[in-house]
């Protein structure tokens, strides 16, 4: 599975590997700085995109899912259930989902904490990649796979 936002960085860069060359061509063709401007302005918001784009993988990267991190009262406005009751709820509703087709591991209690964080209040999922350390088009396939499972059983 491709995401989304690796495509974005690579057409980003692309975008900026044109540019240096139209900016490198144009100055030794000997325009002047006035008819570069247009060019540069481009360059530079490619330059800062890449920059957006790499940040933002590195944060993500880092990151790990712990639902011990989060006290009593952050599990009840994020997941509107209390960690005890979560790990209950794994085991109630006998949660596996199985990712054959991707290389994905990913624990019970994650799917249950990513189905209920994006049922409690609608967020975009780029805005979830921080909380749970994964890309948006994952935690989208885990919201799918476990609702899809669940709606199985």
């Amino acid at each position: 599975m491709v995401s989304v936002s690796g495509n974005r960085l690579a057409r980003w860069r692309a975008r900026r590997r044109i540019l240096v060359h139209a900016l490198l061509a144009s100055h030794a063709a000997g325009c002047c700085l006035v008819d570069l401007a247009p060019l540069m302005r481009k360059y530079r918001r490619a330059q800062r995109e890449v920059a957006l784009s790499l940040d933002r993988r590195c944060r993500i990267g880092v990151t790990s899912f712990n639902l011990n991190v989060f006290s009593s009262q952050e599990c009840l406005s994020l997941f509107r259930f209390l960690p005890q009751h979560l790990g209950r709820l794994v085991d109630l509703l006998a949660i596996n989902v199985p990712f054959p087709r991707t290389r994905l591991s990913v624990p019970p209690i994650d799917c249950l904490a990513i189905v209920l964080r994006r049922l409690a209040a609608p967020t975009r999922w780029v805005d979830l990649e921080e909380l749970f350390g994964r890309s948006a088009s994952a935690l989208c396939h885990i919201f799918y796979a476990t609702v899809a499972m669940m709606m199985e059983k």
